[in-house]
């Protein structure tokens, strides 16, 4: 994986040295030969399901730990993650203006990398889901909850196991409640996130990415998500117009990727297939709505293309 993120900076050495010398002359850090740089945001900027070969277990290793090592190859890089799994917009904010521990590591930094709003429709969505098959989710989900909803699903035939999951785009339902109230959060908490940011590291480059669609294009409630994932990302893109912020487009490079492997493996219809024929494996396969190491990988290309682009 290194090797090839490398491949793709060699590509722009040129440019991305141009980018290497706006940010040291313009570092207020106390150490100007080093690129100060912090990831934000959730579960996705933490690095899950994106994996590097280590010993004895594999070690989370996403777009944020790829694009730090890229930037190794130009200079000493002081790294933070500090993407918490299931934060939401609301969760992202109160760290970024009122964390002691938190707002320490944002200010001054040269670099940040944003992934925040996912949760603000993929919670609901989980609930939604288990809570259509009758399994009550009180917190995380875990292997108890998912147990009962294979059991739940195994229990029915396909159409009406189908059935009950095609359910959730209803208009008037309770999903698209929850979907519409998460989104009136992000629009409000999301402006607020950046002027945080801004206040504790006015001299940075923040690159935010827009949220993917994790459903397949046939799956039945793809329309129903997109309408969801397009009105966080318009609110993303409609606030970097001003400047303060560069926006890596994730949405359309997962889209329109035509590579042999997904980006996500998120689907689920086959999860519900699974279920019933009792395949415990590729049923959790199916219901991880994280990208694996080939999306994490798209991500790091597009942050890297824009930190080698003119400002």
């Amino acid at each position: 994986m290194k090797k090839r993120a490398r491949k793709l900076i060699a590509m722009v050495a040129a440019t991305f040295m141009l980018f290497t010398v706006i940010f040291t002359s313009t570092s207020v850090s106390a150490d100007p030969m080093t690129l100060h740089y912090i990831a934000l945001g959730d579960s996705v900027a933490y690095g899950m399901s994106a994996y590097a070969p280590t010993y004895p277990e594999p070690l989370y290793y996403g777009y944020a730990d790829m694009l730090k090592d890229a930037l190794d190859d130009f200079g000493p890089v002081d790294y933070v993650n500090a993407g918490v799994p299931g934060i939401d917009s609301y969760g992202l904010f109160i760290r970024v203006k009122y964390c002691p521990y938190n707002r320490p590591l944002v200010m001054d930094r040269d670099l940040v990398t944003i992934n925040i709003g996912g949760n603000n429709l993929l919670k609901p969505f989980i609930a939604g889901i288990f809570a259509a098959y009758g399994v009550v989710v009180e917190d995380e989900v875990g292997n108890e909850e998912i147990a009962q909803l294979v059991e739940a699903i195994g229990a029915m035939d396909p159409a009406s196991a189908l059935a009950v999951y095609s359910s959730l785009s209803d208009p008037d339902g309770p999903l698209a409640a929850a979907f519409k109230s998460g989104i009136q959060n992000f629009k409000k908490e999301f402006p607020r996130i950046i002027g945080a940011v801004r206040q504790l590291a006015p001299e940075s480059r923040i690159i935010v990415n827009t949220l993917y669609n994790p459903l397949k294009p046939t799956d039945p409630l793809y329309a129903f998500v997109d309408k969801s994932v397009g009105q966080i990302n318009k609110t993303i893109i409609n606030l970097a117009e001003d400047g303060r912020y560069a926006v890596a487009d994730v949405y359309n490079a997962f889209k329109y990727y035509e590579g042999d492997i997904d980006p996500v493996m998120f689907d689920p219809v086959a999860a519900v297939g699974y279920a019933l024929g009792g395949n415990m494996a590729y049923f959790a396969l199916s219901i991880d709505p994280h990208p694996n190491t080939i999306g994490h990988m798209i991500i790091a290309g597009l942050q890297l293309e824009i930190l080698t682009s003119p400002f």
